[in-house]
């Protein structure tokens, strides 16, 4: 038996997992291919998925300014 996958449930509460604002959050949902579904008007996500997501996110950033860096 497997134990459930713990999910993140509300824009407010995905917000507070990437530290980020709720119209962040929407935007990451309609905009990007960031895991975060919705379901009955509320926006969902699972946690594993949500890290493994910001990990390969920074993995493929390159800043602006290669000088700044």
């Amino acid at each position: 038996m497997t134990t459930p996958l713990p999910i993140i449930w509300t824009a407010g509460g995905i917000a507070r997992f990437l530290q980020m604002g709720t119209d962040g959050v929407y935007a990451l949902a309609r905009d990007s291919d960031a895991p975060i579904y919705k379901a009955g008007g509320r926006l969902y996500a699972f946690e594993d998925e949500l890290s493994d997501w910001m990990r390969s996110a920074e993995n493929r950033a390159t800043p602006k300014n290669p000088k700044a860096a």
